[in-house]
C-alpha cells in the first residue's frame, strides 16, 4: 500500500525488510561496480587475510536501506538522499534485517519530505550498517485521496 505524507507521524515505524545475500548476488554485485577487491569475491584470499569468509561491499548493503525505505512507501516515493556508516562485517548467508523510524517530516518547496533513521542488524544481532534516508512522499492532494 502506498503511503501519503499526512498519514505519516515522526516515530512511525518502517515496515522491517529481511535479506539474504549469497555469494552469487556479491560477487554480480563486484562486477557490476566495478569493485574487484578479492575480499569480496575469493573465499581463500578472503580467509588469508583474516576473514572468516568473503564480505558484503558497503554499497550493496547501503542499497537495502534504501530499498527498505522505498519498500516502505509503497514505491511512490522519491529518495532525496540517504547516507549510511558500514559498522561491521557482513558475510553470504548471513540474514540481514533492516529497521527503521521516522524521526522527522517537514514540507519543502511544496513537497512532503519524511526523514527516517535506519539500521541493519545480522543475526548475530550486530548493527552492520546505520544510516538516514530523506524521502518525498505523494501529498493527499496530489492523490485525490479523502482520509
Amino acid at each position: 500500500m502506498a503511503l501519503i505524507y499526512e498519514d505519516v507521524t515522526e516515530e512511525s515505524p518502517i515496515t522491517p525488510l529481511v535479506k539474504n545475500p549469497g555469494y552469487v548476488q556479491l560477487v554480480k554485485w563486484a562486477y557490476a561496480q566495478g569493485n574487484l577487491g578479492e575480499t569480496h569475491y575469493d573465499r581463500d584470499y578472503a580467509k588469508a587475510s583474516g576473514l572468516k569468509d568473503v564480505i558484503l561491499q558497503g554499497p550493496l548493503l547501503g542499497s537495502f536501506l534504501g530499498q527498505a525505505v522505498e519498500e516502505w512507501a509503497g514505491y511512490v516515493g522519491h529518495i532525496r538522499r540517504y547516507t549510511w556508516r558500514n559498522q561491521n562485517m557482513a558475510y553470504p548467508g548471513d540474514t540481514l534485517t533492516v529497521t527503521g523510524t521516522v524521526v522527522k517530516k517537514w514540507m519543502e518547496n511544496g513537497d512532503g519530505l519524511v526523514e527516517c533513521a535506519v539500521e541493519m542488524r545480522s543475526q548475530r544481532d550486530d548493527v552492520i550498517v546505520a544510516g538516514t534516508c530523506a524521502i518525498a512522499l505523494p501529498l493527499k492532494a496530489q492523490t485525490g485521496s479523502s482520509k
